[in-house]
């Protein structure tokens, strides 16, 4: 690994409950000045509140000027996590989307 590069490999679930442990793992690797590379391939699961914390810890490393790359021999995982960074970049919104098609003017709407 290069000096301007720091590697942290995970081997555990990325869940709600590990989550917390993680993100302060990854938030005092933000402040150095490198690039950050997160293996992901020991991963064994991830919860939704793990993929949004992967999206945020990204999203607060380019606030600090930083790179995060995720890597992984699990190509669906991958795929996933892309498709999900770039629809919250674009900042769309799962919940509102569903909260708007299941509201009483939707339901009017519809009927």
């Amino acid at each position: 690994m290069q000096e301007n590069r720091t590697a942290v490999c995970l081997a555990c679930g990325i869940t709600v409950h590990t989550l917390g442990g993680i993100r302060d793992l990854l938030m005092r690797q933000i402040k150095q000045p490198r690039e950050i590379e997160v293996d992901l391939t020991g991963v064994s699961v991830v919860d939704s509140a793990g993929l949004r914390g992967l999206l945020m810890l990204r999203s607060e490393a380019f606030r600090h000027n930083r790179v995060v790359r995720f890597v992984s021999s699990n190509k669906a995982f991958m795929s996933l996590l892309e498709h999900m960074d770039d629809a919250f970049s674009r900042g769309l919104s799962i919940e509102a989307r569903l909260s708007r098609s299941h509201s009483p003017e939707s339901a009017r709407e519809a009927a």
